[in-house]
């Protein structure tokens, strides 16, 4: 005697059903708030971005943009080690009702990490399932090999990301100039440092007489493909380290900036212009 089995139930039986492991990046794992999770890769180099692609149960709590609930769970829970690019591709499957996501992710430090765990919010008691570690290498991929972390990832002009500005004037014999809430020192002629709350945060380089045209073969060999390239310029990310090159009618600009650092002068003044004055004054 032969049992029927309609396919909306035999949809739902497979989120419990055990599903084997496939090759590296390629694992299903199955339970009861999902079907299977695809990681693109288990190691990669500090500017190759991964993508995460997940199935959970249908939707359980109506309203929840799944989208941005997931964009603010990575922020919230995995922002210090992970960027998220661009918007997640979100979909509830016409007749299972199943939610599949797809997340393309960027590394912001290097190591052995945790692939972010966002609150589901649109299922009953906002799950967090791991996806597994993912080794982050200490490199960088161009063309089709890697290559060492060029010395921007950690610093610029010979000083460290977050290197004292008092430190940096005395070692360099420059002065310091103060515009607005930063502050320039410039220890070589084209060669432009810029400190935040006292702290080495970015730096702008001007090559007069280059076009970008010009020098954009030589940046690709040293920061890799660029992340986004477009008539304005050319930018890179690695890890914290933001890098455009964009062209101006004396030449080329390079900025560089540590975003975790402006993140943190950011953080000091929403604090101190807003939530002190939601505060009260302290006793």
């Amino acid at each position: 005697m032969r049992t029927y089995v309609a396919p909306a139930l035999a949809a739902l039986l497979c989120l419990h059903a055990p599903l084997a492991l496939g090759a590296e990046g390629d694992e299903r794992v199955a339970s009861a708030t999902f079907v299977n999770h695809q990681v693109s890769a288990r190691r990669i180099a500090v500017n190759q971005p991964l993508r995460l692609e997940f199935t959970t149960m249908p939707r359980q709590v109506e309203g929840v943009d799944i989208a941005a609930a997931l964009v603010n769970g990575i922020e919230l829970t995995a922002g210090a080690n992970w960027r998220i690019l661009g918007k997640p591709i979100v979909k509830e499957q016409e007749k299972t009702k199943t939610v599949t996501a797809a997340v393309t992710l960027l590394p912001r430090v290097t190591g052995d990490l945790e692939l972010p765990r966002p609150p589901m919010s649109w299922l009953t008691g906002e799950p967090k399932p791991s996806f597994g570690i993912v080794t982050v290498s200490q490199s960088i991929a161009v063309g089709g090999e890697t290559r060492p972390l060029p010395p921007e990832f950690d610093g610029v002009g010979g000083f460290s990301w977050g290197s004292k500005q008092a430190e940096v004037v005395e070692a360099s014999g420059s002065p310091a100039t103060v515009q607005g809430d930063r502050t320039l020192v410039r220890p070589v002629a084209g060669l432009t440092l810029i400190f935040r709350s006292e702290a080495l945060a970015e730096a702008t380089v001007l090559a007069p007489g280059l076009a970008l045209d010009q020098a954009r073969a030589s940046f690709l060999e040293r920061w890799g493909i660029p992340l986004t390239e477009d008539a304005s310029g050319l930018t890179w990310i690695l890890g914290w380290t933001k890098i455009t090159a964009t062209p101006g009618p004396d030449g080329t600009l390079v900025t560089i900036t540590r975003e975790d650092l402006a993140a943190r002068q950011a953080a000091a003044q929403v604090k101190g212009r807003v939530f002190q004055l939601l505060d009260g004054p302290t006793k």
